[in-house]
C-alpha cells in the first residue's frame, strides 16, 4: 500500500519568537544607554547584539516539507513483521526536522522508531526513514496522519508543524498454525477426518455402496423393485418397505465450525484470552482441511445470521480468515441449540464433521455423572446434530475443542495453581459428561500447548 500524501509547502518558517523581540529591545537599550551616559562601551554590545539579530532574520527555519508514507500491505497476519518507509523531502531552510509516525497502541516496535530527528543544511534534502513493528493481535487498525514539526536553526522562530496525508487502515488477521504433520499420519480415524471420507452430496459414481431404505428426496431411478419385493412379499407394501441402491459419491465431505464469542471466553488479557486462541484453532482448522479439498463453512455466535456457506479452496480460506479478523465478543451466554437450528438447512444438506470451539468450565459440576445447567444448551445442540442424517443413514459427528479458561490465571502464585488443578478436575468430570453423547471432547490449554500438536496427538491416540 502506498500513499502519497499532499506536499505542504510553508512560505515563512514561522512567526519571530519573543527571544528576537527581547534580542532588539536590548539593543535599542544599550544605544540609548550609551548616549545618554556619553559611553561608548554600551556601543560595541550593542554591535554585537545587532549582528546577532541580522543573522537570526536572514535565516531560515526548514521549509517545503512533503512526507509520503508506505506501507507494502494493507492486509497481514498476526504476528508478521511490517516495515514502514517514510520519504521526507525538505526544500528550503535550515535546521532541524522532526517526523512522527503514530502507530496503533497495540503494535510493537521491533527495529527502529517511529520518532525521527534530522538536521536540514544547505540545499534540498531527501531521507528514507524506516521503522519496522510486529501485529500481535487480529483486527482492522488505523494508522493516524504523519506529523512532522521545523525548528528555526537558533529557536529565534516559533516552530512549525503540520499533519500530513489521511488516516489509513490496515487489516491483520487471525494467525493460522500450519497443521503439517499430520499429513504423513496414518489412520486419523477419530480427528482429523480420514482422508478418504467422502461428501454426501456430490456427483454419484458407479461404485456401489449399500442398499438402504427409501427417504424423502430419493430418485424413483434408485428403487431396489427385487429386494422391495422381496421384503414385503408375505405382506402388504407400505413406505418402509421401499430399499434404494446407494452409490459413492465423489468429492470429500465437508467440515463446519462453530465458535463461542461470548463473554465467557473473554478472560485474561487483550492480547492472550480463549476467544484469540478459539480464532487460532478456527484457522488451523480451516487452513488443514481447505489445503485438503475439504468444503469448509462455518458460524460464529455473535453473527446470528451469518452463515458462511460450505465451499473451497483459498477463497475460503480468505473469507473464513476476514471473518475471524472482525471477530469480537458479545455479552450473554452461548446458545449452541439456536446456533445449530440457524444452520440447520447447510448440516442437513452436507451433514458434516462438526467443531464446537468454547469452554466446558464456565459452571461446575452439580454431580460427578451430569452436565452443569449452564452446558444445556451446548447438549441440546448436540444432541440435534447427532439427530441429523444424511438421508436415513449417516450421523454427523461432533468435536468439541474445549478450552481451558482456568489456563489464564496467573502461574507464579501458589494459591493459583492449587485452584488451577481442582478447576482442571471439575473439568475433566464435565468432559467425562459431554463424551457419554458421543462427542469427542479435545481439551486444550492453550499456554502450554500448540493447538497443532494437540490435534496430532489425539489423532495418533485415537483418543475422544
Amino acid at each position: 500500500m502506498s500513499t502519497a500524501e499532499r506536499i505542504a509547502t510553508v512560505s515563512l518558517s514561522g512567526r519571530i519568537n519573543q527571544g528576537v523581540v527581547v534580542l532588539a529591545a536590548s539593543i535599542v537599550l544599550l544605544v540609548a544607554a550609551g548616549v545618554v551616559l556619553g559611553s561608548f562601551v554600551f556601543i560595541p554590545g550593542a554591535l554585537i547584539l545587532a549582528s546577532m539579530y541580522a543573522v537570526a532574520n536572514l535565516m531560515r527555519g526548514p521549509s517545503g516539507i512533503s512526507v509520503e508514507r508506505i506501507i507494502p500491505k494493507d492486509s497481514v497476519w498476526v504476528g508478521d513483521e511490517v516495515e514502514v518507509v517514510l520519504k521526507l523531502t525538505v526544500k528550503k531552510g535550515i535546521g532541524p526536522v522532526f517526523v512522527r509516525c503514530p502507530i496503533p497502541q497495540v503494535m510493537e516496535l521491533v527495529d527502529g522508531s517511529n520518532l525521527f530527528g534530522i538536521w536540514k543544511g544547505r540545499g534540498s534534502k531527501t531521507v528514507d526513514l524506516k521503522f519496522k513493528f510486529r501485529t500481535t493481535v487480529r483486527g482492522v487498525f488505523t494508522f493516524e496522519p504523519v506529523r512532522w514539526e521545523a525548528h528555526h536553526p537558533f529557536r529565534f522562530r516559533t516552530p512549525l508543524n503540520e499533519t500530513e496525508g489521511v488516516p489509513e487502515d490496515i487489516v491483520v488477521r487471525a494467525g493460522i498454525n500450519e497443521i503439517s504433520r499430520v499429513t504423513n499420519v496414518r489412520g486419523l480415524a477419530v480427528n482429523p477426518n480420514p482422508m478418504m471420507d467422502m461428501s454426501v452430496i456430490g456427483n454419484q459414481t458407479t461404485e456401489f455402496r449399500e442398499i438402504r431404505n427409501f427417504t424423502s428426496g430419493d430418485s424413483v431411478k434408485s428403487i431396489n423393485w427385487r429386494a422391495t419385493a422381496r421384503k414385503a412379499s408375505s405382506r402388504e407394501l407400505t413406505s418402509r418397505d421401499i430399499l434404494v441402491n446407494d452409490y459413492e459419491r465423489e468429492g470429500k465431505k465437508a467440515i463446519w465450525l462453530f465458535m463461542d464469542t461470548t463473554s465467557s471466553m473473554n478472560v485474561g488479557s487483550s492480547l492472550v484470552n480463549p476467544l484469540e486462541h478459539a480464532i487460532e484453532a478456527a484457522g488451523a482448522l480451516s487452513f488443514y482441511y481447505l489445503k485438503r479439498g475439504y468444503q469448509v463453512g462455518a458460524h460464529f455466535s455473535n453473527k446470528d445470521s451469518r452463515v458462511i456457506h460450505p465451499d473451497s479452496g483459498q477463497a475460503q480460506l480468505r473469507k473464513i480468515s476476514r471473518e475471524l479478523s472482525e471477530l469480537s465478543s458479545q455479552e450473554g451466554n452461548y446458545d449452541f441449540r439456536r446456533s445449530v437450528q440457524v444452520c440447520r438447512r447447510q448440516i442437513l444438506r452436507y451433514v458434516p464433521e462438526c467443531f464446537l470451539i468454547t469452554r466446558l468450565d464456565t459452571d461446575e459440576p452439580v454431580q460427578s455423572n451430569q452436565v452443569p445447567p449452564a452446558l444445556d444448551s451446548l447438549v441440546s445442540g448436540v444432541k440435534a446434530l447427532m439427530a441429523y442424517g444424511s438421508r436415513g443413514h449417516k450421523s454427523v459427528r461432533v468435536n468439541i475443542v474445549a478450552i481451558a479458561g482456568y489456563a489464564y490465571t496467573s502461574q507464579n502464585d501458589e494459591g493459583n495453581s492449587i485452584a488451577r488443578l481442582i478447576r482442571s478436575l471439575e473439568t475433566d468430570l464435565i468432559s467425562r459428561s459431554v463424551r457419554r453423547y458421543g462427542v469427542n471432547v479435545i481439551s486444550w490449554d492453550p499456554t502450554s500447548t500448540r493447538f497443532s500438536d494437540l490435534l496430532l496427538s489425539h489423532a495418533l491416540s485415537g483418543r475422544g
